[in-house]
């Protein structure tokens, strides 16, 4: 039951292989991508998982770890991040209770590169912040479950 994909690179940004979210919580590595340890809670009759993204080291571009989202809000952790890295970057999301969390997109520091907070899109059009990532305002609210995808664009140095 896949229900994502996230890339994984070499230090020089070349691709190295990738992850497959399974919807029970498994990240499958493919390619030259190494198995993430510990593992996210892997829930054997249960489909509830539908986007998951990776922590980068911002230095070499190595996978830390994942944060991956189910269906009703709850953000389940994969890797070796420490407490108080999960605990500062997922303040303030929502458990919604119910099958309305749709994509989870990281938040950026333009600085260093490293993981800030967090953005959980729900069905109805709502983006709701966690940790330190600036909210976003004047968002659609559509009233009805048709939102899916959430991307953010990041400014980029000019060359």
């Amino acid at each position: 039951i896949a229900r994502d994909f996230e890339l994984d690179y070499n230090p020089d940004g070349t691709i190295k292989g990738g992850y497959i979210l399974d919807g029970r919580g498994a990240m499958n590595p493919v390619g030259g991508s190494a198995l993430i340890v510990p593992p996210a809670p892997f829930l054997i009759d249960q489909d509830i998982y539908v986007d998951a993204e990776l922590v980068k080291n911002p230095a070499d571009l190595s996978v830390l770890g994942a944060f991956v989202l189910s269906k009703f809000g709850l953000i389940s952790t994969a890797g070796p991040l420490s407490a108080s890295f999960i605990n500062n970057t997922l303040k303030g999301v929502p458990n919604f209770g119910f099958n309305i969390a749709r994509d989870l997109e990281l938040s950026i520091d333009v600085n260093s590169g490293g993981v800030i907070g967090v953005y959980v899109l729900d069905g109805f059009g709502g983006i709701h912040a966690g940790g330190s990532a600036p909210k976003i305002h004047d968002a659609p609210f559509f009233g009805f479950d048709v939102a899916r995808d959430l991307e953010l664009l990041r400014n980029a140095p000019q060359d």
